[in-house]
């Protein structure tokens, strides 16, 4: 099935998908589009060599508590109607599971019995496109919505479009391209900026405070080659998916650069996300895991072996881990260290 969804989203644009899916290993568990490199990463990019060479993963003992297939096919090898094509991200808000779903653009959430419905009203905002849309992130009740034309959306947790923020911030040597979103305690608003190699702060009505990176590709502290995924933890620090430099790199509330965490153990990371005890879990698809990294960045293993083809998005929620696989849908894991509950 999953070679059949990649025959079916070669037709789809190239900013989708943040590298090729390979087949994924034999290990078994116990811890939109064809990829354009240029797209991708903006222009200017440094790409980096492919794949990495890592070293032997450590599995990390998790349970898988339950797993949702978002495409399925019918008798002509077809996506059936209502089937969510390379998911985008996922959240968790008013209780239940949220799918962004670029392709269709729009949001679906996950029913008790596994099927899914979408939830996405436009109400007012009938010109506000969620087609190619990157990155959601979860705050209390609402749902933020990174657009691939820049305007944030703001869901309420029946569907409804509350407000759109519309980001103002200087401009980039090429187009706004974004790719994560994060948001502060306070309301202000982390977005990363993969064609212009930069992460920017605004605040909550998505005015410029500040920005991380020079604009071009670079590997140093300061600077990024195609950041993606964001993420903040309890202490208000601010985590980045360094995609083509194959890291992640944590930054004080201010900007500040703190550590790097993943240095020779991630191939192309996507997305990152932090749980309440500060461990880091980051998204690796091209390794086909999720690998996690204590508070102080020490690799702890990695889970998804055998399971897991194209990990593009991670979300932590009341100790459960959420990975959504572009390929083959959504997992959810909990670590063996903490009671088994359901999602």
């Amino acid at each position: 099935m999953a070679m059949a969804l990649l025959m079916v989203v070669a037709a789809f644009p190239a900013v989708w998908l943040i590298g090729k899916a390979r087949a994924p290993s034999e290990a078994s568990l116990s811890s939109g589009g064809a990829y354009s490199e240029q797209t991708a990463a903006g222009a200017g990019a440094v790409p980096a060599a492919s794949p990495a060479a890592l070293p032997a993963a450590a599995p990390l003992p998790a349970i898988l508590l339950r797993s949702v297939q978002t495409t399925t096919f019918d008798e002509g090898g077809q996506p059936a109607p209502g089937s969510v094509i390379m998911p985008a991200d996922v959240a968790i808000t008013a209780g239940r599971i949220r799918i962004l779903d670029s392709n269709g653009g729009r949001i679906v959430t996950v029913t008790p019995d596994g099927t899914l419905a979408s939830i996405l009203n436009a109400g007012a905002y009938a010109d506000i496109s969620l087609k190619g849309a990157p990155a959601m992130l979860a705050v209390a009740e609402k749902l933020y919505v990174a657009t691939r034309e820049g305007p944030i959306v703001v869901v309420d947790s029946a569907g409804q479009i509350e407000s759109v923020i519309r980001p103002v911030m200087p401009a980039g040597q090429a187009p706004f391209a974004p790719a994560g979103i994060a948001l502060t305690e306070s309301g202000e608003i982390w977005v990363s900026d993969s064609a212009n190699h930069r992460v920017l702060l605004l605040n909550g009505r998505g005015e410029f405070q500040r920005v991380i990176g020079d604009g071009v590709p670079e590997a140093g502290s300061q600077g990024f080659n195609a950041p993606g995924g964001l993420a903040v933890d309890t202490d208000g620090n601010l985590y980045v998916a360094d995609t083509r430099n194959r890291v992640v790199k944590k930054y004080s509330p201010m900007g500040i650069f703190l550590q790097t965490i993943g240095e020779g153990r991630l191939d192309l990371p996507s997305a990152v996300a932090v749980d309440e005890d500060g461990t880091v879990f980051v998204s690796d698809e091209s390794a086909h895991l999720v690998s996690a990294f204590g508070p102080e960045g020490a690799y702890l293993g990695s889970i998804g072996q055998g399971q897991l083809e194209a990990p593009h998005s991670v979300k932590t929620d009341g100790g459960l881990l959420y990975v959504m696989d572009r390929l083959t849908g959504l997992f959810v894991f909990q670590r063996e260290t903490a009671p088994a509950s359901g999602p």
